[in-house]
């Protein structure tokens, strides 16, 4: 009985080893597969990642060259029309209260300007979905993309009403007894005392179309300033996972419209 105790012994030894043996294989086998699949997600992440932040880029420079184009039609609007517009109808007015000072009548040297100006084609609904939807995380790029569509309806509204108002002056500007009541209009003075006329309608929307112009110059350009912004540090995020990637920010060059743009300090309230 007593070898056959040995035996049973040695088994169960053996038995236990092979357990052990395949239970390490188990667990190693396992660990593997873990590592595997876990160094397997974090490639599919990275590449992930990788993919939705060229993507996101490519949207940043989509959203910056229409913006641009946006800036850029502000810009030659100011630069052929509205500037010397309102530079005609200021000189006009100082004209005017300089015959008033002088006691002459009749004003003698009113060059009223009747150019009316085609209305340009809206160009802001191009960026409306890239900023509003793609990067509406960023509070401030979505508030001046919001106000940068207002802005440009305005705009356009304010060069239809001058235009429908230049057609009513060409057509009562010989008539008797209209000259001073169509001056007081355009200029909005009253043409005895200088005064604020009544009807300053002319005079309101001319005002509205250079601040608007102005308006849209620099929302363009304070707009342009944060999606270059929102672009850099999305490549600087893209480079920390892909140091190869050639993917890049577009720029902007605004060297030109500088010159145009209005005084910073009435926008004050977008830099707090």
């Amino acid at each position: 009985m007593q070898p056959a105790s040995i035996q049973s012994g040695v088994a169960v030894t053996n038995s236990w080893e092979l357990f052990v043996t395949f239970l390490s294989a188990t667990i190693s086998g396992a660990i593997g597969a873990f590592v595997a699949a876990w160094i397997l997600q974090r490639y599919i992440d990275k590449n992930r990642k990788i993919a939705e932040l060229s993507r996101d880029i490519h949207l940043v420079n989509v959203a910056i060259y229409s913006t641009s184009m946006v800036a850029n039609q502000f810009f030659q609007m100011k630069v052929q029309f509205v500037k010397s517009i309102r530079a005609n109808h200021l000189a006009n007015i100082a004209e005017f209260e300089k015959n008033l000072a002088e006691g002459l009548s009749e004003p003698t040297k009113i060059d009223l300007n009747f150019l009316t100006l085609e209305v340009p084609i809206p160009v802001t609904s191009r960026i409306e979905k890239l900023v509003l939807e793609d990067f509406s995380e960023v509070s401030r790029a979505t508030q001046l993309a919001m106000q940068l569509i207002v802005t440009e309806a305005q705009f356009l509204d304010l060069i239809v009403k001058r235009n429908e108002m230049i057609e009513h002056f060409k057509s009562t500007q010989d008539s008797t007894g209209e000259r001073h009541r169509y001056l007081e209009s355009y200029l909005g003075r009253n043409s005895k005392t200088g005064h604020r006329a009544d009807d300053t309608s002319f005079h309101d929307v001319l005002v509205g179309l250079s601040n608007s112009n102005d308006d849209g110059l620099m929302f363009s350009k304070l707009l342009l300033d944060d999606l270059v912004k929102i672009g850099v540090r999305k490549r600087s995020e893209l480079l920390k996972l892909d140091k190869k990637s050639s993917v890049d920010v577009v720029s902007v060059e605004l060297d030109e419209m500088a010159n145009e743009l209005p005084d910073i300090n009435q926008y004050s309230s977008w830099f707090r």
